[in-house]
């Protein structure tokens, strides 16, 4: 049984690696899940285009303050920007990482923080995201999001429109300010 189980474990990785959430979906019959309706399948779907939204905007938010700070403060920029939080956060986040091997790892210590800590890295260091974001008042768009944000990242729904319009205006006004 061992040599079984150690052959399905081994499975060849192009083939896994060929798969995506499409394929994984389409091939699970989730109708058969319990708890689960067609109206959660369909809350799901409607939730996966806003989570596309906000991974886009969250990642290029990351990315700016990563160019930022490496420009303004040196290659040693996380050293100098992060608070004691932000240090501990990122190192247990990575410790956990390394025990749970399974979990992918991040590729910079910003992918550790939460939303928040992000807003707060950025109005940190006013003066070196001035000539790209301007007034530094531009950011209380994106801590109103973070409780949108939250709410799709722990699977929750968003059923007003009017706050998907919320989440387009604020990737808009971004693309404008920064892009």
């Amino acid at each position: 049984m061992g040599a079984e189980l150690f052959g399905v474990c081994a499975m060849d990785e192009t083939i896994l690696a060929e798969r995506t959430a499409e394929s994984v979906v389409s091939e699970i019959d989730l109708t058969r899940c319990p708890y689960i309706s067609d109206s959660d399948l369909a809350d799901a779907r409607k939730m996966a285009e806003l989570h596309v939204a906000l991974f886009s905007l969250e990642n290029s938010v990351r990315r700016h303050i990563e160019k930022v700070l490496s420009v303004g403060l040196g290659h040693n920029w996380w050293d100098q920007a992060a608070s004691a939080s932000m240090k501990r956060k990122e190192q247990d986040r990575r410790a956990n990482e390394v025990q749970n091997k399974w979990i992918p790892s991040r590729s910079s210590p910003l992918y550790s923080l939460d939303w928040p800590d992000l807003v707060t890295l950025m109005r940190k260091y006013e003066d070196l995201f001035r000539p790209s974001i301007g007034d530094v008042n531009f950011l209380h768009r994106f801590a109103d999001l973070g409780n949108l944000r939250n709410v799709v990242a722990h699977n929750g729904v968003i059923d007003e429109p009017m706050q998907f319009r919320r989440v387009e205006l604020a990737i808009h006004d971004w693309i404008k300010q920064i892009g």
